[in-house]
Parts: structure tokens; C-alpha cells; sequence
């Protein structure tokens, strides 16, 4: 391995872990819109039948 190769690696250390810390952030937020999407269909289900969400 050159020496230019692994100074080139450690120097891109700080992009990896801000990276990594970015796609962290976008998955927690992927997952509360999906969660908060998800719990109004759930509690459709528990509405008495009124007609109101026939089709849906």
C-alpha cells in the first residue's frame, strides 16, 4: 500500500463519520414520518363503520 494511499484515508476520517452521522439523522427521520404515517391507518380501523372511510 503507498504511504500517499493512507494519508489520503486518515484524512478522509472526519467525511466518514460526518457522513455516517448525516445518514443516521435522515434514518431517524425516515422513520418518524413513516411511523406518523402509518398510526392514522391504524386507528381507522378501531372507528365504527360510519361509511366514512369506505374506498379508502
Amino acid at each position: 500500500m503507498a504511504r500517499s494511499s493512507f494519508y489520503a484515508w486518515l484524512a478522509a476520517q472526519k467525511t466518514r463519520a460526518a457522513r455516517q452521522a448525516a445518514d443516521a439523522a435522515l434514518t431517524h427521520e425516515i422513520t418518524v414520518i413513516h411511523l406518523a404515517s402509518v398510526e392514522p391507518t391504524a386507528s381507522r380501523a378501531s372507528m365504527p363503520n360510519c361509511g366514512v372511510w369506505d374506498g379508502l
